[in-house]
């Protein structure tokens, strides 16, 4: 069989690699759309739409979840919470809008600006978003993700939750 195929076939090249170097925009573009591709099934997976059957539904969420290292049951469990309270003003985890004592206690800089002037503008949107996705999301998630867990498994618990 390998007589059928030509010798330069079986020759190392790195010539992809040169495409990834020469246009990084394009191979980051690509890999986007399979990731979000992966992420949509991954989603799905998580409402019940792949099988009828929850167990095959977990084993493939947690398969998908796997391959995009984001702990499926965590995930499922606050997906969950976040559809069940969409609006709520104090129990959506999401889009929490602020509320009118929220906007009383305003600090004494946006008395004389703004900020609403500028949250269209693209420099402040990259901020906002390099903040939340470097430092905002992990400190939700390792501070507000925790005591929602530690409230739900209380009663599981008993008298141990207690104990601090």
């Amino acid at each position: 069989m390998r007589d059928t195929i030509p010798d330069c076939c079986f020759v190392p090249s790195n010539s992809g690699l040169r495409l990834a170097r020469r246009r990084p925009g394009r191979v980051g573009y690509v890999q986007g759309l399979v990731c979000m591709g992966i992420w949509i099934l991954a989603h799905e997976v998580g409402h019940g739409a792949c099988s009828v059957h929850r167990r095959l539904n977990d084993v493939t969420g947690w398969t998908v979840h796997l391959a995009l290292l984001v702990p499926y049951f965590s995930w499922k469990f606050s997906h969950r919470r976040h559809h069940r309270s969409t609006g709520h003003m104090e129990k959506d985890m999401a889009f929490v809008l602020p509320t009118k004592a929220d906007r009383e206690t305003r600090r004494l800089a946006d008395l004389y600006l703004d900020w609403e002037l500028f949250e269209d503008v693209p420099v402040v949107q990259l901020v906002r978003l390099l903040a939340h996705q470097l430092a905002g999301w992990q400190i939700r998630i390792h501070f507000y993700g925790a005591e929602e867990v530690t409230e739900a498994i209380k009663p599981l618990l008993g008298d141990l939750s207690k104990l601090e």
